[in-house]
């Protein structure tokens, strides 16, 4: 097997908000921003519907309330879920924007990964990253890319960048055989 492997593609915005969302999602610190945010909404959306009930009313009997709470907390679950997916598209548009920003209005970004005996090298513009292989924490044989995942980050190689499907199955097998460190999910 040859010391160094080397794929070349090119990533649209949207990819690129893909990838970093895959990353930000797996950190403690977004899961717990999201939770609160969810939990905060669907408090005050269940304490709201709730009070509006019992004030519109005015006469507030046991059943009323009861009827009253009942709703609230439906409408609360409700608020979770809903808000929920506000949240995560409220995040992805606001990572395009930083994104798009931070590429000068590009479209798609060029990037080269290379696979050599000290580690993963990946450029794309202006930037240059090189990974140990023992940062290698899951080499992911995906369905449409190639996930090398380190803590913290992920270099994600698309179907396309390889020319066969025995290119692909070469660079999923060196990355696994020289990170000492991967699991494969």
């Amino acid at each position: 097997m040859d010391n160094e492997l080397r794929v070349n593609f090119r990533s649209s915005i949207d990819e690129v908000v893909d990838s970093e969302l895959l990353v930000v999602g797996r950190t403690a610190a977004f899961r717990k921003q999201r939770f609160r945010s969810r939990l905060g909404f669907a408090v005050a959306l269940s304490t709201a519907l709730t009070i509006t009930v019992l004030v519109r009313v005015g006469r507030t009997t046991a059943l009323l309330a009861t009827v009253a709470a009942f709703l609230g907390v439906l409408f609360g679950f409700i608020g979770w879920f809903v808000y929920g997916k506000y949240y995560d598209a409220h995040v992805r548009r606001h990572s395009r924007r930083i994104i798009l920003e931070m590429c000068h209005g590009a479209s798609e970004i060029p990037y080269e990964v290379d696979l050599t005996s000290e580690g993963v090298r990946v450029e794309s513009q202006d930037t240059i990253v090189s990974i140990a292989w023992n940062r290698v924490k899951a080499v992911v044989d995906g369905a449409a890319a190639v996930e090398l995942w380190f803590d913290p980050g992920l270099v994600r190689v698309p179907n396309r960048a390889f020319s066969t499907a025995e290119e692909r199955h070469t660079f999923i097998g060196f990355s696994r055989t020289m990170a000492p460190n991967a699991g494969t999910a």
